[in-house]
Parts: C-alpha cells; sequence; structure tokens
C-alpha cells in the first residue's frame, strides 16, 4: 500500500493503537500465555527496510508491520481469532492456491485484504474470504500490502477416500477463475493428479505424476493454458506458471552412481506488454563415487528472452585425509551465435575441529587468475559462512557462470534475540544483501494441567532424512538458514513459524551425531513451511560412506526466482 504525503504516520499510528486495544482486551483474560515476536532490517534483496510486531496467545495471534519498499511507504496487518472449529480472520492474506499438479512449483499463492473464514463442515475443508486482490510485498522484515481491484474467494477441500482427494477454488473478480482437482494414491508414495478449469478467462488443464522409490524418483506434469493465463489478475508481484511438460527423472542404479534429467518450461507476464513470455531449461547429470572421489557432471541447454545457450559443468571432489578435502568444477559455455567461455575453480578445504573450516580457492576464468579465501565457523553464540560458489545465470547469455562471495552470519544474544545478515544472487546475477534483527518474548508460559498454550504458527515446515533404502536416519545435522538442528528418531525435522517461507538448506555430512560419514545423494531445490497440515516433508536422501568423509557433499538451496534463474553448482 503506498501512502499519501503525510499519511503514513498516521496509518502506522492508528493500526498501533488498535493492537494495543486488542492486546489490553485479550491480555487481560489470558495473561497466562503470551509469546511476543519483534524484527526489523535492511535488504537490498527485497529494496526494503522496516520492521514488524507479532502477538500470539492461546485463540488470538496478531501481526503489524511498516516500512519502505523501493522508496514507498507500505504497511501491512493480520488478526486471527479461533472460535470452536473455525478461525476468523482479517487484514493482510496470504492465501494457498496450490493444486495437487504443482509438483514443480509449490509456491501459488494469492494475495488479499479483507475478511476470511477457515472451517470444517461435513469432513470438508472451507475456506472463503472477502475483500480486495492485493499486491502483497513479502520480505523477511515485514509485509506490506494494498487495496486492489474486489474478490471473492472459496477454496474447499475434501477427502473422499483415504486415497482420493477433491480440489475447488474459485475467484469472483474483473476476471474468473475456477479450478478443479482430483488427486488419486494408487500405492505407497504414488500420487497422481489432474486439474482444469479457467483461469483469468482463459483455459487451463493440468495432469501430474509424483512417484518415490529406493532406487528412483519421478517428478512429470503437463499444463495446457491459454496465452494469458493466471490464477488470478494481479500486476505485481510477478508470478511464473509451470508450462506445456514439465518432467525430472532421478535413478539411482547402485549405491555409487546417480543419474537425473529435467526440462523446465514457464510463462512469465511481461509487465511491459502484459503478455507471457516463455522461458526453459532442460539438464542432465550424472553423481560417480569412486577410489574415495566423488565425480559429477551436468549439461544445461536454456533459454530466456529470446536467447538460447548450452552450458556444462564438471566437479571431481575427493577427501586426501580425514582434514582436507579437494574440490575442482571446470565450467563452459557456449551461447548461440556468440564466442564461448570457460573457467576453472579448484578449492582446498581444512577442516580445523568441529566448529571452524578454512578455504583457499584458486579460479581461472577466461585466461585471468584469482585467489579467494573463505571459510566457517559454527557455535552457539555465533554461525559465520564465507564461501565463494558458482551460479548459472541463464540471462547472462555471454557468460551463464558467475562465481559469488556468498556470506551468512549469525548472531544470538541474550534470551531469544537473533541478529542475521546474509547475501543473495539475484536472478540477473546481482549481489544482494538482507540484514535482521528479531527479538522473541514469552509471559505466563507456565500454565496449569490441561490448560491451551499458544500455537506458535500455523505454517509448518517439515525435512525427512533417509538412506536409500528409505530408512530413516536418526541425528543427521542440518542447517535451517543459520540454525542448526538434528533429525528424530523417525528422521523428521518440524518447524513451525506464523507464514508459509522459503528456507537454505545445508546437510553438515560431518557433524551427524553418530559420528559416521555421509554423502548426499539427493535433496530439494528449494524447501518451505506450509499451512497444509498434509503437506509432505521435503525428502533428502543421504548414504553412509565407510571409513572416510563424504567430499564435496554439502549441498545447498537458495531462494530464486521461479522463472529460470541462478542455480548453484556444487
Amino acid at each position: 500500500m503506498r501512502a499519501e504525503a503525510g499519511g503514513g504516520p498516521n496509518v502506522v499510528r492508528a493500526l498501533g493503537m488498535a493492537l494495543i486495544a486488542v492486546v489490553a482486551c485479550y491480555a487481560s483474560r489470558e495473561a497466562h500465555a503470551q509469546v511476543f515476536e519483534i524484527n526489523g532490517g535492511n535488504s537490498s534483496l527485497y529494496e526494503a527496510e522496516g520492521g514488524s510486531i507479532s502477538m500470539e496467545m492461546p485463540g488470538f495471534d496478531t501481526t503489524i508491520g511498516a516500512g519502505m519498499i523501493g522508496g514507498h511507504f507500505t504497511y501491512g496487518a493480520k488478526m486471527e481469532k479461533v472460535i470452536g472449529p473455525s478461525v476468523y480472520s482479517a487484514g493482510d492474506q496470504q492465501i494457498d492456491f496450490l493444486l495437487p499438479t504443482d509438483v514443480f512449483d509449490p509456491s501459488h499463492y494469492l494475495f488479499a485484504r479483507g475478511f476470511g473464514l477457515k472451517t470444517k463442515r461435513e469432513g470438508m475443508d472451507l475456506f472463503a474470504f472477502g475483500g480486495t486482490i492485493s499486491t502483497l510485498y513479502e520480505t523477511p522484515i515485514f509485509e506490506g500490502a494494498g487495496f486492489g481491484t474486489g474478490m471473492g474467494f472459496l477454496s474447499l477441500r475434501r477427502q473422499i477416500t483415504p486415497k482420493w482427494q477433491i480440489w475447488s477454488d474459485t475467484i469472483i473478480s474483473s476476471k474468473m477463475t475456477q479450478i478443479t482437482a482430483v488427486q488419486f494414491e494408487p500405492a505407497h508414495r504414488v500420487v497422481l493428479a489432474a486439474a482444469g478449469g479457467v483461469g483469468a478467462n482463459q483455459p487451463y488443464a493440468a495432469a501430474s505424476l509424483n512417484l518415490s522409490r529406493r532406487w528412483a524418483d519421478v517428478l512429470a506434469s503437463y499444463i495446457a493454458a491459454g496465452p494469458n493465463f493466471r490464477r488470478v489478475v494481479v500486476s505485481s508481484p510477478i508470478q511464473a506458471e509451470p508450462d506445456k511438460g514439465n518432467l525430472l527423472v532421478t535413478v539411482r542404479p547402485t549405491h555409487f552412481l546417480t543419474l537425473s534429467g529435467d526440462t523446465q518450461s514457464y510463462i512469465v507476464p511481461n509487465i511491459t506488454t502484459n503478455q507471457n513470455e516463455s522461458s526453459s531449461v532442460r539438464s542432465g547429470s550424472a553423481t560417480l563415487q569412486v577410489a574415495k572421489a566423488i565425480l559429477s557432471g551436468t549439461v544445461y541447454d536454456s533459454s530466456a528472452m529470446g536467447e538460447t545457450n548450452h552450458a556444462a559443468a564438471f566437479t571431481a571432489a575427493r577427501d586426501f585425509t580425514h582434514w582436507v578435502r579437494v574440490m575442482s568444477d571446470y565450467m563452459v559455455s557456449k551461447p548461440k551465435g556468440m564466442s564461448g567461455s570457460s573457467s576453472l575453480f579448484t578449492t582446498v578445504t581444512e577442516t580445523l575441529n568441529q566448529h571452524i573450516s578454512v578455504n583457499e580457492s584458486i579460479s581461472n576464468s577466461n585466461g585471468q587468475t584469482s585467489l579467494l579465501y573463505g571459510g566457517s565457523l559454527l557455535t552457539n553464540l555465533l554461525t559465520v559462512s564465507a564461501n565463494y560458489e558458482t551460479f548459472y545465470v541463464p540471462v547472462n547469455t555471454a557468460s551463464p557462470f558467475q562465481e559469488s562471495l556468498m556470506l551468512d552470519v549469525s548472531l544470538h544474544l541474550f534470551g531469544r534475540a537473533t541478529l542475521h545478515g546474509a547475501s543473495f544472487v539475484g536472478p540477473t546475477g546481482q549481489m544482494l544483501y538482507t540484514a535482521t534483527a528479531d527479538a522473541l518474548a514469552v509471559h505466563g508460559m507456565a500454565s496449569l494441567p490441561g490448560e491451551e498454550q499458544p500455537d506458535m504458527g500455523n505454517s509448518v515446515l517439515r525435512v525427512q532424512v533417509v538412506d536409500p533404502e528409505n530408512h530413516p536416519v536418526e541425528g543427521a545435522a542440518l542447517l535451517v538458514d543459520a540454525r542448526p538442528v538434528f533429525t528424530d528418531q523417525d528422521g523428521y525435522f518440524a518447524l513451525r513459524e506464523h507464514k508459509p517461507r522459503q528456507h537454505k538448506l545445508r546437510v553438515l555430512t560431518d557433524q551427524f551425531l553418530d559420528g559416521g560419514n555421509w554423502a548426499v545423494r539427493s535433496m530439494p531445490a528449494v524447501i518451505r513451511s506450509s499451512e497444509r497440515e498434509k503437506e509432505a516433508a521435503a525428502v533428502v536422501v543421504v548414504s553412509r560412506i565407510p571409513r572416510q568423509r563424504a567430499a564435496g557433499t554439502e549441498a545447498e538451496a537458495t531462494q530464486s526466482a521461479p522463472a529460470p534463474g541462478p542455480g548453484t553448482m556444487q
């Protein structure tokens, strides 16, 4: 929401007074269980600065935030109240608009401002909302929104049988959207789905397959849509939609070989022409573990903004001692109609102890040589990581491989206060950053037996770590953003938070609780929390390596644009 001159402080003051009134009303009744969270910071990644405050108590949550985004004042607020089996909400909403056929892009949301009701009726999950379509500016610091065109939204979910589910999502606004979907699970970890209807008055149909086995994983979908299909008409933010055929196949024929191939196609709204444009990336890769070394290679064929590029990347990594690892990357690209480029990147990593590691890198790119340094520190008080990583940026057609220094610093102060800063590579290869401060205060948490405790958020992040035989791995060490965590006896880690978020994930293969040596076989490109109670956990597959540490196996997923953007080369 862009406030008029002089209106910003008044708006914040009014919202603040409303929040104080609500707090006073409920605190007097339920002061035994209150959770307050304050967050603020600055980010060039989102072109934002500002802050937010959240309060939770049994059956009631509220959040208010304000700041500057792109040089304009923006604010947002949301309140939720639980009454019996129903949740009533008012303010800014991030509404799940995820179909069962969205196996490649689980990040479709409808942004709105108004009033909502979420409840269950005769075995059906129902969500109804009335208000305006909104442009939601989501940042790690705060959320801001604005009023748009009027809309009504109705979402229905029903579990017909243990194997069959049905979806129906309807939007009534300036343009009509109505999509019905069905999901069928004929066997364990085999999911078939189909969807059809209209989006923004454009026809839409999709079908998908999600199959997971000990030796292979298959994701496949096909989407047929009108040339200007959108789930909801809104000028910003730009949301990509999978288009035509999409396929990802990962095969593990033996314990030492992993093969994968994928093709991804998207349509992205062009804000200049107001028309959709197509982009795509096709790749194939192989990872081989042999003679105490890990060898991998990936070939790419991408197109974006009418330009195409062919590229390849090869990696060799080996542990020479328990504390020394050497990894080399060779990358080459050949844009259509342009001269090619290549680079060689070699890194030596020394692990000094379980908390400290350092690395030195030699880079040779198009005849220029440079020496780079990095390292990491992991303690309860301070977590620091400074490493050079190579990204594949398809829009940089002439030289798509880019070396960037990625910084991640987290300082845990007294109580539950945290300072965090991190750098990112944007979709066009530019270096961006986000710096935040977060504090959590809990009041009156002690309660009598049987009394309800405050809900720590409606969204849940779930990760499961398994071995190639699909057995859970207990004590697997993960780094979620800057937070070190370990899996339980069923291989799971779960985190509850206020709203769906995308997270950075690393597998700390040398810090598993059992002290063994491990290698990452596969892991998702992105992990995200969800408000859907039955959302499947993100699965990470690791394998034990006898008598040696895994070489070059720390993998991570960074935030990226929905359309083909920078991808970290491992």
